[in-house]
């Protein structure tokens, strides 16, 4: 090489280096110098995400998807005055160094709003919680495969119920399997995992995915007949009633300090405790529970809703859609958590968007969840005018799941609605056969009534207020008054 072009080579880097020095000085003066979001001036507007946030599967690490890594990240992001990342910094770590840098890349290309004081934009430190959560599908099997796997290998064992994960690789075989939530015997445990690893096969034309990489899908596996409730040994994790919120909590406690319990199992005793704290509506509680939850576990949607549930409670409306939608990003393909958020739609007066997840919901569902489904839309679709419509849903609902009172409310609610008076009578009849209490179908049965000229209307109206008082204000939500 000749010398000039060694000089200016040497000086070419040499001035290169000088600017990516001063650039940095300038960042590190810059961040230095920035707001701090949760301690910020007066006239300070925060910023705002500009355009949406990829945090599909296509981002995963390949290695944590394969491994089954999940985790929740969290960050300190640098926002500078142009709407750019500047700067991100790891706050609370997901456990995995993979999953950590896998978060520091992706919020370097997001954009942003940038945050203002007295209009002018300003540098600002924000938190940004990055969540990675396994896409995964719930898979029904059988009721008699653990009978089948039990008797094949293990003769006589104790009743018991295991919950696990397993990943489907893009040609049908299972690559890998997690047990989530163990039986209690560990025999009955290894045959499962073994079982399905080595002999089950899945037709990739037949799989409700399309990721290239594969599919996570979980499972539960009944052993010698039994049921679908929770098998831990410990009431915290079985069904309860609302009105039993103080027992869940001592139960739920204690159920957290044993030994050896798995993620799986963490996280929905937290999510049952978060319940039973939403219920007494203690929601900073509930939240701090759920927030436990999601840490552990993030694939669980259930930690999502009640959360969502929770911040509605508290008034924190962003935060509850934030978590509605998280929840429908990591089940994309189930109904619940599009009837969920389409409820809370319709209750904050976004009927297009209700009907929008209604019909998701409807799509999605499998054949257990389809009298929901139609019961869902059914509602809304009156709601919005659609009466005729929603009565067919309402009607395909009956026919999958007759004498429901919630439905036959709904479909008395249509026929009042079409001036089908005496219809909507015998639908809030039927419906009060089965609920006595159902202030709703009372004050429809009274509003029919009175337009058939019966006196009794006012009685029944009485006994829907004295069931439910501000039953009349919610009527009128979906127009209907005396």
């Amino acid at each position: 090489m000749n010398t000039r072009l060694v000089a200016f080579s040497t000086c070419f880097s040499l001035a290169l280096t000088a600017s990516m020095q001063s650039a940095v000085a300038q960042d590190s003066a810059a961040s230095a110098a920035a707001i701090d979001s949760r301690n910020p001036p007066a006239g300070y507007v925060a910023p705002k995400p500009d355009g949406p946030r990829d945090l599909s599967m296509t981002t995963y690490a390949r290695e944590s998807f394969l491994d089954g890594e999940e985790g929740v990240v969290g960050l300190r992001v640098l926002v500078r005055g142009d709407g750019s990342v500047g700067d991100a910094q790891i706050t609370d770590t997901s456990g995995s160094s993979r999953l950590d840098q896998s978060a520091l890349n992706v919020v370097k290309d997001w954009r942003y709003q940038p945050a203002t004081v007295n209009g002018t934009p300003a540098e600002t430190w924000v938190p940004v919680n990055i969540v990675w959560s396994l896409k995964t599908l719930r898979f029904q099997v059988t009721r008699d495969l653990g009978s089948i796997l039990y008797t094949d290998e293990l003769g006589m064992l104790p009743v018991g119920i295991s919950t696990i994960r397993f990943l489907v690789m893009p040609g049908g075989r299972v690559a890998k399997t997690i047990l989530e939530r163990p039986s209690g015997d560990p025999r009955l445990d290894d045959v499962l995992l073994r079982r399905i690893k080595e002999s089950w096969r899945f037709r990739p034309g037949r799989l409700t995915i399309d990721w290239k990489q594969g599919g996570w899908y979980r499972t539960n596996i009944l052993w010698n007949g039994a049921n679908e409730q929770s098998i831990d040994g410990h009431d915290c994790l079985e069904p309860q009633d609302e009105s039993q919120s103080d027992a869940i909590i001592v139960a739920c406690s204690q159920f957290l300090m044993k030994a050896n319990l798995t993620a799986f199992q963490k996280a929905n005793a937290y999510a049952m405790r978060g319940f039973a704290y939403r219920v007494k509506h203690e929601f900073d509680m509930a939240i701090t529970d759920y927030d436990l939850g999601i840490r552990l576990y993030p694939s669980e949607t259930t930690l999502f809703l009640g959360r969502a549930r929770a911040h509605f409670g508290k008034g924190e409306k962003a935060l509850a859609f934030a978590d509605l939608d998280l929840a429908v990003e990591v089940e994309p393909l189930s109904f619940r958590p599009y009837a969920v958020r389409a409820d809370f739609y319709f209750d904050d007066g976004q009927r297009d968007r209700a009907l929008a997840d209604a019909d998701t919901a409807l799509r999605v569902a499998k054949e257990v969840d389809l009298a929901n489904a139609y019961n869902k839309r059914c509602h809304y679709l009156i709601a919005v005018g659609r009466t005729q419509d929603g009565i067919r849903d309402c009607e395909k609902s009956l026919f999958r799941r007759a004498q429901d009172f919630i439905t036959l409310n709904y479909r008395g609610y249509g026929y009042l609605k079409l001036g089908r008076h005496q219809r909507a009578v015998q639908d809030y009849d039927a419906a009060l056969l089965v609920n006595a209490r159902l202030a709703a179908a009372f004050y429809g049965r009274g509003l029919a009534k009175l337009k058939l000229g019966d006196a009794t209307g006012d009685g029944d109206i009485s006994a829907a207020k004295a069931i439910q008082s501000n039953i009349a204000e919610e009527m009128a939500k979906i127009g209907l008054v005396p």
